[in-house]
């Protein structure tokens, strides 16, 4: 019987010419014979691989300009259809509008404009896109068309030739991006590509394969940063970002606003931004460091996932956007949407003890983590924790929701039960007066017992100089049979923009 050994040499090379570079190793792994004859092969893979693998627009941990400027990449996979493959993690700092200059080495930001034969090819690239077709509105609000859109191209604007390039990139797994005043284009195809998932998605009638055609379909992991010390990357972002299906971790760092409840009241406007078939997103990790997100914003973004698993959070105030910061609403939000997976919610907020103003709206409603019924680590403040007097904590609703009633008045007081989930096993809380710390803590202690029995982990802060009174919380903890350690936030994968 004939084997891949009998083959001719020369439809073995025609072979692993027409598999994608991962494939055609693994092809020439078979055995020693087809090794060697694939060994030209793959080392040109390699070198390809070395070249266009991870693009950035400038590396600053050698602080040289990397050559791969996103005129020169477009131009190469324009060329070369097949580089596109190599192409596995991108990071578009607020420096990719510049241009490497060959001749003194640097890094350009002025208003040269590409050759002309570029752009000529870049247009039909663009007009070939069927995510860049507008009518787009711009950040001063104005409606841009294909005309606007070719004008850019003649100019060079990156904004353009970042959606051409990003969407002939199938292999690509790794995205950070900083999103500047001149993104719309983009932003307007990361919307669209998302409600072409979501619509293939929900054709349960005749289900099939996701379209080839679909940009991202090997995204796994997402990062957007802020390119200042101040303000902040608008929330939709986030929105359009976890709308794709094959993403399993985003963050972003510096992100804020609310939503607006004229857009609420526009349907054009709402649907952009409400899930149009229910349920999207597969990410099951999301951390946002310094951002200051509305209440209203997170329940649109929460309302999209699925399986999250993870939320990290640090609140960045006012330096970053005037919204609220309410986490009781927040976890109001998580229990209606993510309570059936939530396994680990971190709430940092540096800035104070966590005051939560309800909306009118709201007063009725406030949530605990006790309805997050996965809940395996916890890190919050203690006012989060505390059952008020406004709340009548004797009628508890589904999920971990009660019901404010003026005419009871009940002495406000952490009590574990009724306020943390029998599944939790790490808690670290924060804004413990000092003169509460003990009594927190013995609470714990009592309801580690009966209800908190795989309760493992524990750590109530307290201000630097309480030194020794930390070491006999410590003490009283492993007597109490707790760890005491800090839980801290994941912050290895989150991106942050160097702007020096």
């Amino acid at each position: 019987m004939a084997t891949l050994s009998d083959i001719p040499a020369e439809i073995k090379l025609c072979i692993a010419e027409a598999l994608h570079p991962d494939d055609c190793f693994s092809f020439a792994m078979i055995n020693q014979d087809f090794w060697q004859l694939l060994e030209s092969t793959i080392k040109n893979h390699k070198a390809l691989y070395a070249k266009y693998g991870y693009i950035y627009t400038i590396d600053y941990s050698y602080m040289e300009i990397v050559e791969h400027t996103l005129w020169n990449l477009l131009n190469d996979i324009l060329d070369k259809p097949r580089i596109a493959e190599y192409v596995v993690e991108v990071q578009l700092d607020h420096t990719r509008g510049g241009v490497y200059d060959d001749d003194s080495s640097t890094l350009r930001f002025d208003t040269a404009k590409p050759p002309h034969v570029d752009v000529v090819r870049w247009i039909q690239a663009a007009d070939d896109n069927p995510f860049l077709h507008g009518p787009v509105q711009s950040v001063q609000g104005r409606m841009e068309t294909k005309a606007d859109m070719h004008e850019q191209i003649e100019y060079g604007s990156e904004d353009v030739i970042i959606t051409i390039i990003l969407s002939l990139l199938p292999h690509l797994k790794t995205l950070r991006f900083v999103p500047l005043g001149g993104d719309g284009w983009f932003r307007h195809a990361l919307q669209h590509i998302g409600l072409a998932y979501a619509r293939a998605g929900h054709q349960h009638v005749n289900p099939g394969p996701t379209p080839p055609w679909l940009p991202f379909q090997h995204l796994t992991k997402a990062s957007i940063s802020h390119c200042d010390t101040e303000l902040c990357i608008d929330w939709t972002w986030v929105v359009f970002f976890t709308r794709l299906p094959s993403l399993e971790y985003f963050s972003g760092h510096m992100v804020g606003r609310d939503l607006d409840e004229e857009v609420t009241r526009h349907e054009a406007s709402w649907r952009e931004v409400q899930p149009t078939y229910g349920p999207q997103s597969n990410v099951a990790s999301i951390a946002f460091s310094m951002s200051c997100i509305g209440a209203r914003a997170q329940d649109v973004i929460f309302s999209n996932f699925k399986c999250l698993k993870q939320l990290d959070y640090e609140n960045g105030g006012a330096i970053i956007d005037y919204a609220d910061y309410t986490p009781r609403r927040m976890m109001a939000s998580l229990v209606r949407h993510c309570s059936h997976s939530l396994e680990r919610l971190v709430l940092q907020d540096e800035s104070s003890v966590g005051d939560d103003e309800q909306d009118e709206q709201d007063v009725n409603r406030i949530s605990f983590p006790s309805g997050l019924e996965k809940l395996k680590t916890l890190r919050c403040t203690l006012y989060n924790l505390v059952v008020d007097d406004a709340i009548d904590d004797t009628d508890a609703l589904e999920q971990g929701f009660y019901t404010a009633d003026d005419g009871k008045q009940e002495d406000a007081g952490f009590d574990p039960r009724k306020v943390l989930p029998p599944s939790l096993e790490g808690l670290h809380v924060d804004g413990v007066p000092n003169e509460e710390a003990f009594s927190v803590l013995e609470a714990l202690v009592e309801a580690k017992r009966d209800h908190l029995t795989n309760l493992s982990q524990v750590y109530i802060s307290l201000g630097a100089a309480q030194g020794e009174k930390l070491e006999r919380l410590k003490e009283r903890a492993i007597e109490g049979g707790f760890k005491f350690e800090p839980i801290f936030m994941k912050t290895k994968d989150i991106y942050v923009a160097d702007i020096d």
